[in-house]
């Protein structure tokens, strides 16, 4: 997988492979690919949340990103992405589909 950073541009992979590698004992590992997953995020100053632009994937991308950074510790950095999970779920607590939701509040 490491060896793929270079050709890695879709956000929903570069999210799922930063959690799958911050597992590891050595997490340090998953750190380019979310260094790589921040840099193709948006972030909006007016409402301070931290988005993909991944329509399909959006909130998968987003729950497998802020797993990461806490598998890191870097709650502080998870909290604008955590903000934007929170203003996109349905009023029941859940999201548009049975996959994003268990993501989303994992």
């Amino acid at each position: 997988l490491t060896f793929n950073l270079p050709n890695m541009d879709n956000s929903y992979d570069l999210a799922l492979t930063a959690y799958a590698l911050s597992l590891l004992p050595d997490r340090q590992i998953s750190k380019p690919f979310l260094d790589k997953l921040i840099e193709k995020s948006t972030y909006d100053e007016a409402t301070g949340t931290r988005h993909w632009n991944t329509a399909s994937y959006g909130v998968e991308t987003a729950g497998y990103a802020v797993l990461s950074y806490i598998a890191h510790d870097m709650i502080v950095d998870a909290t604008p992405i955590v903000r934007w999970l929170t203003t996109h779920r349905y009023g029941e607590g859940g999201y548009r589909s049975t996959q994003d939701t268990f993501v989303g509040l994992k």
